[in-house]
């Protein structure tokens, strides 16, 4: 027979069939256990931000050396004229443009500075 206190309290053992009793509270095996998996999920998650991050950086470096850098001139005349002609209309165009721009290896500061009016944070 059980003590009142044995009964009252809420993490008394359970009795299950053929004489096998598991204690309600986790074991600290299984704490660690959790906490691992959790950890684990978070790590893949955060690598796999990371990787579809690259994606586009990785598909201009991937490109072959005439065609990335026929791309990067054609993004820069872009910035240069219609962007620079045309800003409010052309807005979501010319932002395009000017993050496909900063992406390129090639960027020096001249193009960041002819992209840096059309990207998101800068002010107008």
């Amino acid at each position: 027979m059980r003590s009142a206190a044995a009964l009252a309290s809420p993490f008394r053992e359970r009795r299950y069939g053929w004489g096998v009793s598991h204690s309600t509270l986790p074991s600290r095996r299984s704490t660690w256990r959790a906490s691992l998996l959790l950890a684990s999920v978070a790590a893949a998650l955060l690598a796999l931000f990371a990787w579809r991050a690259s994606l586009p950086a990785r598909a201009i470096d991937d490109l072959p050396e005439a065609e990335r850098r026929a791309l990067y001139h054609r993004t820069l005349e872009s910035l240069d004229t219609v962007c620079r002609s045309h800003p409010a209309s052309l807005e979501d165009f010319c932002r395009e443009q000017a993050e496909l721009a900063v992406r390129f290896r090639e960027c020096d500061p001249a193009c960041h500075a002819l992209a840096e009016p059309h990207l998101p944070h800068s002010s107008r």
